[in-house]
């Protein structure tokens, strides 16, 4: 069993931006220092899942001087506070999610940022009606994740300025930026690039990022090289690795 393969999938706090009310950062960057991530992660999730501060997973996509937004309810408040936040708002907030593992998250997430004065209002609902949300503007708030796999390139696909994911996000420097990273071969070529972005999302928070995904694995041991393989490899797609190298593998 390998327990802890990351699934290459950012988890986090969708934000509709479009809305005047969640246009200021320090009102996403509260919603964080609200929640206690590692608690959640401890104890929810039984451990599998680790820390998100930006949207991408690979480690040389990260700069040292990330904000690690621990948590911080009084900090919270006072951001709130200084953004003038309406405490009696009631937020529409959806999500997909119906394992219980899921329903739990959100139960603590509801109530973590219910102590600082927000207050979601949580509904399931499935993809049709969530794209139908998306396409009528009525979005407000919601917990979702994408599938970012290994290349850090695929955030474009959610995060560029006019993309439907980015839900009124646009960064003119991030699109420069996500340009630049594909026009070099190397990762030490490209890692400012996507180093860069990361340093702008964490500041910025878009999406309230919370944690990144992990995926148990199961092998049969007569199996001889799928795990062997497998525990090396930095992290999943859903699920799918990203090459399998069958013909090395054996069975006793």
């Amino acid at each position: 069993v390998l327990p802890d393969m990351n699934a290459g999938l950012p988890t986090y706090l969708q934000f509709n931006l479009n809305l005047d009310w969640l246009q200021d950062p320090r009102v996403r960057q509260a919603m964080v220092y609200a929640i206690d991530r590692q608690t959640i992660i401890d104890t929810i999730k039984k451990g599998t899942a680790t820390i998100a501060n930006t949207m991408f997973v690979a480690d040389w996509t990260h700069p040292d001087d990330l904000e690690p937004y621990n948590y911080d309810p009084e900090k919270a408040k006072q951001l709130l506070a200084d953004a003038g936040w309406d405490s009696s708002r009631q937020i529409d907030f959806i999500y997909y999610y119906a394992d219980q593992v899921n329903k739990d998250t959100i139960t603590a997430i509801q109530a973590y940022l219910a102590q600082v004065g927000v207050n979601i209002v949580p509904r399931l609902l499935n993809p049709a009606e969530i794209q139908a949300v998306y396409g009528d503007g009525s979005f407000e708030m919601g917990y979702f994740a994408n599938g970012q796999g290994l290349d850090p390139s695929l955030g474009a696909l959610v995060q560029r300025c006019g993309t439907q994911l980015a839900l009124g996000y646009c960064n003119e420097r991030v699109d420069e930026l996500f340009d630049l990273g594909l026009s070099k071969a190397t990762r030490e070529e490209r890692a400012p690039y996507y180093q860069e972005i990361s340093k702008i999302l964490n500041e910025e928070m878009p999406r309230g990022y919370l944690w990144y995904e992990v995926r148990p694995l199961a092998f049969n041991n007569r199996a001889v090289g799928p795990a062997e393989h497998f525990s090396q490899m930095p992290n999943l797609i859903f699920d799918v690795p990203v090459y399998n190298e069958v013909e090395l593998w054996e069975v006793k």
